[in-house]
Parts: structure tokens; C-alpha cells; sequence
């Protein structure tokens, strides 16, 4: 049982080495179908902190997390497995959850709508969108609460890589959401870069 444990270990490590080496998405996500049907969160956090304390940049795999995420979708086991005392209204988990509800409500609801509406031509909703991405902004509420709830419980048991990781990449899209909103507030703007850094901002947040 041990020699199976340490032997997905190294796959993984080695599935996650090839894609910081440079290597073809469709080559990672063949090589994991053809090892796995499942994996545990437990096993790819692991096999993180392995890369990072044989000297990778924990930004090296925060740059690439949504790589990650997209090789392993759909076969990570126990991600979604209910606990019940998590959904008891008041709980931090639960908050958690109900604030990213509105969170990809405003994404997909107002952001969008109002941007699809603005670059067809309907100037109008220019101060719409602009109060939409001001309230994203509301969004480092969100992480703040995470990284000072959960990350500190992930290091006080030496789950010491995820919170490196994810902490950059909250910081990243903080500010991705600041770079945004002052483009749009610039005189300067232009609809088709203000469409990448919307769809940007959207892509981060929602993986």
C-alpha cells in the first residue's frame, strides 16, 4: 500500500514537473488518464510542496495553477463531499460559499451583461459597469477572510505550499481588478483592451 502511495506521488510529480518544464498540456492530461482515475486533494498538494522544496518558485506554480486545476478536473476526489456542520448558516465555510454565489452572479449577471451592452454601443452603461467593477473590488474582502481563516489552520499542520500559491494568486487578481477599473476610469480607454483585461479578471476569478 505504501510502494502505491509513494509510486502516485512521484506521477504526479512528475505530470506536474513536465508542465513547468514546458511541457504540451494534452501530453500531462494523457499521462495522468493513463495513471489514474482519481486523485485526491491530499496527493496534488503534496506533490506541490515536493516541487517547491526542491527549489521551485512557489510563483512558478501559482502561475500555473489553472493548468493544474484543468489536467486534474473532474477526477479530484472528495472536493465536494458534504459536511454538514459547513453548512450550518454562520459557519465560515458556509459564508465562504454564499459569498462566492454572489460573487459569480456578479461576474456573470451584471459584469458581463453590462459590458456586452456598453461594447455594442449603449454608452450609458459606462457608470453601470464602472459601479460593477467597483463592487469586484469588494472581492479582497472575500480573500481576506480566507487567508486569515483557513490558510493559517493549512500552516499550523504544515500544509505550508497551497497557501503560498493561493495567496499570490489572490494577490494577482487583486490586482488585475484595481488595473481594470483604473483603465476604464482613464480617458485613454478602448474597447478591445478593456474587453481582454474584463475576460481576464473573469477567467482568474472563477477558476
Amino acid at each position: 500500500m505504501e510502494n502505491n502511495t509513494v509510486h502516485r506521488q512521484k506521477k504526479i510529480v512528475e505530470i506536474l514537473t513536465l508542465l513547468h518544464e514546458g511541457g504540451e498540456f494534452e501530453e500531462a492530461k494523457r499521462l495522468f488518464d493513463e495513471s489514474f482515475d482519481g486523485v485526491d486533494v491530499s496527493e496534488i498538494t503534496a506533490a506541490e510542496r515536493e516541487l517547491i522544496a526542491s527549489g521551485l518558485d512557489p510563483s512558478e506554480i501559482q502561475h500555473l495553477c489553472n493548468v493544474h486545476a484543468a489536467v486534474f478536473k473532474g477526477s479530484i476526489r472528495d472536493i465536494h463531499r458534504s459536511n454538514y456542520e459547513h453548512e450550518l448558516p454562520g459557519h465560515p465555510v458556509h459564508t465562504l460559499k454564499l459569498e462566492n454565489r454572489v460573487i459569480r452572479s456578479l461576474l456573470e449577471d451584471e459584469i458581463k451583461g453590462t459590458f456586452d451592452r456598453f461594447s455594442g454601443g449603449d454608452f450609458s452603461q459606462k457608470e453601470r459597469l464602472q459601479n460593477a467593477l467597483l463592487d469586484l473590488m469588494q472581492i479582497d474582502k472575500h480573500y481576506a477572510r480566507k487567508e486569515t481563516l483557513i490558510f493559517s489552520y493549512m500552516e499550523r499542520y504544515g500544509i505550508t505550499a497551497p497557501p503560498k500559491v493561493m495567496w499570490g494568486v489572490d494577490d494577482d487578481i487583486r490586482a488585475a481588478i484595481k488595473d481594470v477599473n483604473a483603465y476604464l476610469n482613464s480617458k485613454l480607454f478602448a474597447i478591445n483592451p478593456l474587453r481582454d483585461k474584463i475576460e481576464h479578471v473573469m477567467m482568474e476569478v472563477e477558476e
